[in-house]
């Protein structure tokens, strides 16, 4: 595998805090697995690729998870033919509410739940998003046994990874669970 250059990302190396650029290469360089060696390696040339163009060729959405601080991140390239093996670069982004933490047992059962729901759910060549568009995010929500709140999606209406068949249901059954919060949210 030829590794792509990258003088601008090297210079974020330099500085007297860790980098991300440092962990990529990391995995790029010493992963065993092929795959993800070649992934990271086109995912560090995109990125200087970007840095070169200043312009971010991400394309994409945000399932929100409230109370876990993010969601599922799926991630499409506009430079996929550039950097095939990155093409589509989907995350899970957790991060604890503030004040509190998240062992890394709970995180990874979070993920494997995701990961086995998503197994177990999805059509053949469907992301998560579209699953969870297709069943619904109350569906998903139970499935990963947890609470459903409406502050989840800020504006479920216009978020196109979610269906909202159910939404409003779901908000007034939460509402009547959490009358404080009603009052607040008729307040703002």
């Amino acid at each position: 595998m030829k590794t792509h250059d990258t003088p601008m990302l090297d210079q974020l190396e330099t500085g007297e805090w860790p980098s991300f650029i440092s962990g990529i290469k990391r995995l790029r360089d010493k992963h065993p697995d092929e795959r993800i060696r070649e992934t990271n390696n086109d995912l560090l040339g995109q990125l200087e690729h970007s840095y070169e163009t200043i312009k971010g060729y991400w394309k994409g959405g945000t399932v929100s998870v409230f109370g876990y601080g993010g969601g599922i991140i799926p991630r499409f390239s506009e430079v996929g033919d550039l950097f095939p093996k990155s093409k589509e670069f989907h995350t899970l982004r957790v991060q604890p509410p503030a004040g509190n933490y998240y062992t890394t047992d709970i995180l990874r059962t979070l993920a494997e739940n995701t990961i086995d729901f998503f197994a177990e759910n999805a059509l053949e060549h469907e992301r998560i998003g579209e699953m969870i568009e297709r069943i619904g995010l109350v569906n998903f929500l139970e499935a990963m046994d947890l609470e459903i709140d409406p502050q989840m999606v800020v504006h479920p209406r216009e978020n196109s990874y979610v269906r909202t068949d159910t939404w409003d249901e779901e908000a007034a059954r939460w509402y009547e669970r959490h009358p404080h919060e009603k009052k607040a949210a008729d307040a703002a």
